[in-house]
């Protein structure tokens, strides 16, 4: 029987380099997301869906656009 799994997680943390297109200003960014985890019956996954949202995460490094 396969099974599912939803893990909410949240990360934080405060850019401390330039990376994703976000020059570095030192922001403080609180950013949740959401893994769906479909496995098999030996346990072991066999397709992983995740979300976050991209947008709320650029503005709070101070990025105005995608």
């Amino acid at each position: 029987m396969e099974k599912s799994v939803t893990v909410e997680v949240t990360i934080s943390g405060t850019q401390s380099k330039d990376a994703f297109g976000i020059k570095n200003k030192g922001l403080h960014y609180v950013l949740p997301h959401v893994f769906i985890v479909h496995g098999d019956e030996q346990n072991r996954i066999k397709h992983m869906v995740a979300y976050w949202d991209n947008a709320g995460w650029y503005s709070q490094l101070g990025r105005s656009h995608i």
